[in-house]
């Protein structure tokens, strides 16, 4: 797949130390000129929907999963690969020196008219394509 970008999101980290490594799926999903974005409050920033894929879990598997739970949407199809970024951290987690994530961002239909499933209430909206964040 295609790199988009490689961001190193703090500096002075130790490459050489030890790598906790995840591997994540994004679904760009358009409609009209308006993109489907999650608001991340711990960035304060609106993100493609998606996340982390689990153990033994396909990217495909993972994006319909994620995209349920965040936004309530049925993912119908994955129309194609977009590409992928691969993000460098500090690690929440105790024991490592860098985290290290790669995301797949992939073109994605879903159910044209889907609501917010009950008992979520997801900080999700349509975005103009040309609105700044």
């Amino acid at each position: 797949m295609k790199l988009l970008k490689e961001i190193i999101r703090k500096q002075g980290l130790n490459y050489e130390g030890r790598m906790l490594f995840r591997e994540a799926v994004r679904g760009v999903i358009l409609k009209d000129r308006t993109l489907l974005m999650i608001y991340a409050a711990k960035d304060e920033e609106y993100i493609f929907p998606g996340g982390g894929v689990d153990a033994g879990e396909t990217y495909e598997d993972a994006l319909a999963r994620e995209i349920y739970e965040e936004c309530g949407a049925r993912l119908l199809s994955v129309k194609g690969e977009i590409g992928k970024v691969i993000e460098y951290d500090k690690p929440d987690k105790e024991g490592y020196d860098v985290f290290n994530i790669i995301s797949y961002f992939y073109l994605c239909d879903v159910e044209p008219d889907f609501g917010v499933r009950s008992g979520i209430s997801p900080n999700y909206r349509w975005r103009d394509s040309y609105e700044d964040t």
